[in-house]
């Protein structure tokens, strides 16, 4: 008959405190003192033994003899241990019948586990051991003596039965044997205080222990024991059609808790043997996003079935056309009552969801670079199922072939065809005037036709780019294309009108034939690569605009289209860089959307510039000129010790209590207001779509990088904090079991005694306890002093580097936050970097809380220190709260992006809330802008304007601009220039920008992210 409680093999003291630790708290007396030491015990059961030691000289020898009715054993196990410490083990010597060591001076506890059925274990407290001396000792475990126990169920004997005697440590002492002469389990042992356990071989009977089982020399040692018939409640729980173990099934009766279910895997059902009723039965699935928890009547006798639904983990790769992830999806599962989203993994690059078995329906919509795929049917059923989708091109994709280049008879060719037909499309009126300016072209010679074509392309760019007239935004590209076919900007405008228009084809074949007379223009080649984005072309486009970046590193345009291309590509990290560039010079509020979506896919930011391409300006003497007020970071005190940190528990309080409620409480408070009132605040809506949008975006850039940067530093200091952490309570729960150990003999003497000899085993016990507390205090106290020395290092380091990176966050974001005039922008702006300040403080202040109470508040320090022990009186360290800046309070009244612009003729003013510009001249023109806020020329620009002529009166201005910054250094040059006039009795105007050596022109990018006049 197999045993149903396994033997306890005495064979190693690591043994023997594993099961300690697990098996000592059921003596019910000791409650008030273990509960305590739970709390510390849960941290770690794990024991490190001392390695072997050699003998020394000084050592004492410990000899034992032990012996049953008279004989001497020797089929034990004998160790001595001192405070709770492994230190060696006796070894048995077959001439004199001892068991023998020799150790250091001093008082050990010798423990012994007979390997002798019936014999049990024993403990010798206080064996003292002297330095060149032989402490000799002799102990006799009484005879073996018989025992029966009678195990009774229904008034017969129950012979099928597991029955066991145990000693106080948990360990088997005997098995006792079914007679089935006297009808009893029969066996021998010595005489002592045991523990009975019965287990019966089946569940129809309860199972049975009998603490103080006392077997004595002078009595009959006859037992009978009474099981009470059980019955079987079975809970069948399924997973679809399969039974499923993930739940927690718990049996009541008028709502207190009966029993709990235990699975059982052969019958794949829950199990429990109660008295027999009707119960109420609590199941709380695993997984309660999936399933809902219930409450089910079930009878003993009955299997009752309660259906969950299977719980399935779907992992669906995305695949690019290129073979790589594709996070840019939105992945929806659905069946006939409901649907899903399958959310993306940046760690496991896929899109995971759990579902309940079923059949669905998958749909897969990337964004519009790709077409959407949908596998219908699909059958879901296991326990992980994993599906790959490779996403294709939509069937409008083409490729071109870039090595062709038209012949110039086939651009004008093509320009013809698009002026003709277009005109054809004008009423009769506006077909005339246009008529009118085809012939003054033609007349015209020399300088006055070079000035009327780029009229032409000048209208072209204007008329296409704010999609006014498309038709005639096309004849005067296509004009000026027919007048100049060597010109580079020329055909850059006219190919950017075309893709505008929708002529994707033709928009390529002009825009690489201007390629091949300007191959370094940026202009052209991002329109060229545009153009190829939209024909669904990647591949090409991508080689294009890192060519344009080649030749123009700051070209923004070029950025925000290869941020597309590596969309489309499913590279996240890339796609963001190039955003991040982009938005510095030419921010659209589309961008802001990119980045997020970038971001949930898994890329970080990267530190992001400034819109002059610069980092946080800075004085000549390497401070931030005129930053409006400092941010103050409270510095944390020096916590020599444990007391001082105590000391300075209530100023932490302070500085916890601010950064909580403003880095978590108050947010909290925000969005539930806002989601309860669908109101956003005045300033939110100026925030994200006024003419601040691109500095607020740059400040939100410098707020993503620092919580990237700071999840790192939280990331190491969590890994470090749980090593440290992890030894210093296994030190702690070491202490504590020898101290939990010396009560336990202590109370075992008290429980041993008896008659007048009891108060005298009783005051020792006491003694002897108060002694392992003080004990177990000071070794505590001594591990916690050094592991707080390690702790506060680790947390002050942490906090410094926080501190740093918020303070560098404030500086940087000084600079964009200064320029923002309007009030409500203003103190959005203000509040949002508020909050980025206290919420990079909040994991340390939700921390530090409980290292105090650990330390010493809260009731856990007692436990760290001797009893009775005094904390060290300590000075309060300073600690004050975090100070920001109030909001700016500016009474510019040219906000929200107004200028005051006098003209005085030959000298105008133009006058912003930051910068003064004053120009001189009527044709030839000059500037000088001076930033008044920051103390500096920001620019100097000089140029030419000419008058608009004609029916098509159209004025022009161009020329070069020197950006500087703070210092004097230069920042970049750039011509600039723009038009404005009317076309049939309707103003238009535009300004216009372009880069060295390309002239003016128009950029146009794909997906919304920039329209841009250049």
């Amino acid at each position: 008959m197999a045993r149903k409680y396994g033997t306890f093999f005495h064979t190693n003291p690591f043994q023997r405190q594993v099961y300690f630790v697990n098996h000592r708290f059921r003596r019910s007396h000791r409650t008030n003192r273990i509960g305590i030491i739970c709390v510390v015990l849960a941290l770690s059961v794990f024991l490190v033994l001392p390695p072997a030691r050699a003998q020394a000289d000084d050592d004492g020898t410990v000899q034992v003899e032990f012996t049953l009715d008279g004989e001497p054993l020797s089929d034990a196990w004998v160790a001595l241990f001192q405070d709770d410490e492994f230190i060696d083990g006796l070894s048995f010597d077959w001439d004199t019948g001892y068991f023998q060591a020799s150790v250091p001076p001093g008082v050990y506890d010798l423990e012994f586990y007979d390997y002798t059925p019936g014999v049990g274990s024993r403990t010798i407290r206080d064996v003292e051991v002297r330095a060149g001396e032989i402490t000799e000792l002799s102990f006799e475990l009484g005879p073996m003596l018989s025992v029966q126990v009678k195990v009774m169920s229904d008034g017969a004997p129950f012979p099928n039965a597991t029955v066991l005697i145990h000693d106080s440590e948990g360990g088997e002492v005997a098995y006792l044997e079914w007679d089935e002469e006297s009808g009893a389990y029969v066996g021998e042992v010595t005489p002592y205080t045991w523990t009975l356990l019965v287990y019966p071989d089946t569940d129809v009977v309860e199972t049975k222990c009998v603490q103080d089982f006392i077997v004595s020399a002078d009595a009959q040692n006859v037992f009978t024991v009474e099981l009470l018939p059980l019955r079987l409640l079975q809970i069948r729980l399924l997973a679809g059609t399969e039974p499923t173990p993930s739940a927690s099934v718990t049996i009541m009766l008028d709502g207190e808790i009966v029993d709990y279910g235990s699975y059982n895997a052969e019958t794949g059902l829950f199990e429990a043997w109660v008295p027999e009723g009707t119960y109420e039965v609590e199941i709380e699935p695993y997984h309660l996003g999936l399933y809902e928890e219930q409450i089910v009547v079930a009878s003993t006798g009955e299997i009752t079935t309660v259906q969950l639904g299977g719980q399935i983990e779907l992992h669906l790769n995305v695949l690019s056309p290129y073979g790589t992830p594709y996070p840019f999806a939105r992945v929806t599962i659905a069946d006939d009552d409901d649907y899903k989203y399958a959310y993306w993994s940046p760690e496991e690059q896929t899109y995971k969801v759990t579902l309940v078995e079923g059949v669905y329906d998958i749909t897969v919509r990337p964004d519009d670079f790709y077409s959407s795929q949908t596998l219908e049917g699909v059958a879901i059923e296991g326990d992980v199922v994993e599906l790959t989708v490779e996403l294709a091109k939509p069937a409008t994709y083409t490729q071109s072939d870039l090595s062709r280049v038209i012949s110039k008879e086939e651009l004008l060719a093509l320009a013809k065809r698009y002026q003709e037909n277009n005109l054809a499309l004008l009423d009769a009126t506006a077909k005339r005037n246009v008529e009118e300016q085809l012939d003054r072209l033609a007349q015209a010679k020399g300088a006055a036709r070079d000035k009327l074509v780029q009229e032409f392309t000048g209208a072209s760019i204007m008329l296409g780019a704010s999609a006014m007239e498309k038709e005639l935004s096309l004849i005067f590209g296509a004009t000026a294309v027919l007048a100049e076919p060597d010109d580079a900007l020329i055909l850059n405008n006219f190919g950017a009108v075309l893709v505008l228009a929708g002529s994707l084809s033709d928009a390529v074949q002009v825009l690489n034939y201007g390629r091949s007379i300007s191959p370094e223009s940026p202009l052209i080649l991002t329109n060229l690569a545009n153009a190829l984005l939209d024909m669904g072309d990647d591949t090409q486009a991508g080689e294009l605009l890192l060519e344009a970046l080649r030749h123009e590193p700051e070209f923004s345009e070029a950025h925000t289209a290869l941020a597309t291309v590596y969309m489309a590509r499913g590279d996240a990290q890339k796609a963001l860089d190039h955003i991040v560039m982009a938005a510095a010079n030419n921010f659209t509020p589309a961008m802001r959307q990119a980045a997020q979506q970038a971001r949930s896919a898994g890329a970080k930011s990267p530190p992001p510039r400034s819109s002059t391409g610069q980092g946080p300006a800075e004085s000549s003497d390497g401070g931030v000129p005129d930053v409006q007020s400092q941010l103050v970071i409270p510095r944390l005190p020096n916590w020599s010790s444990r007391d001082a940190l105590n000391a300075s528990a209530e100023r932490l309080a302070r500085w916890m209590s601010d950064v909580l409620s403003h880095g978590l409480t108050e947010p909290l408070n925000a969005a539930w207001e806002l989601y309860q009132t669908k109101a956003a605040p005045p300033g939110m809506a100026k925030a994200y779509n006024g003419p601040y949008s691109q500095l607020v975006f740059e400040i939100e850039c410098y707020g993503q990088y620092l919580q990237d940067r700071l999840e790192e530093i939280f990331d190491q200091y969590t890994a470090t904090f749980d090593t440290i952490t992890e030894a210093w309570s296994e030190q702690v729960v070491r202490i504590t079991d020898q101290q939990v150990y010396e009560w336990d003999a202590a109370l075992r003497d008290m429980e041993e005694a008896t008659g007048l000899r009891s108060l005298a085993v009783a005051r020792q016990s006491l003694l002897r306890m108060d002694e392992a507390d003080q004990a177990a205090g000071r070794q505590r106290r001594d591990a916690t002093d050094v592991y707080f020395v390690i702790w506060r290092d680790l947390f002050r380091s942490t906090y410094e580097e926080v501190a740093r990176l918020v303070e560098e966050y404030w500086i940087y974001t000084e600079s964009p936050a200064s320029r923002i005039y309007d009030p409500d922008t203003a103190e959005f702006v203000h509040q949002l970097r508020t909050l980025q300040v206290y919420a990079s403080f909040a994991p340390l202040a939700i921390q530090l809380p409980f290292q105090m109470m650990m330390m010493d508040i809260g009731g856990f320090g007692s436990m760290m220190r001797p009893l009775g022990e005094p904390l060290k009186p300590e000075t309060p360290g300073s600690m004050d709260t975090i100070q920001v800046p109030e909001a700016k309070k500016d009474s510019c009244p040219l906000r929200d992006g107004r200028s005051f612009n006098p003209d005085a003729g030959l000298v105008s003013v133009k006058v912003t809330c930051e910068t003064v510009e004053v120009k001189v001249g009527a044709i030839i023109k000059g500037s000088v802008t001076w930033n008044f806020k920051h103390k500096y020329v920001s620019s100097v620009y000089l140029g030419a304007a000419t008058p608009g002529k004609g029916l098509i009166q159209l004025g022009a201005e161009g020329g070069l601009r020197a950006n500087f910054g703070p210092n004097g250094e230069v920042l970049g040059l750039k011509p600039e220039g723009g038009f404005g006039g009317n076309i049939g009795g309707e103003w238009i105007g535009g300004m216009l920008s372009g880069s060295v050596g390309t002239g003016d022109g128009l950029v146009v990018n794909r997906g919304g992210l920039s329209t841009r006049l250049r």
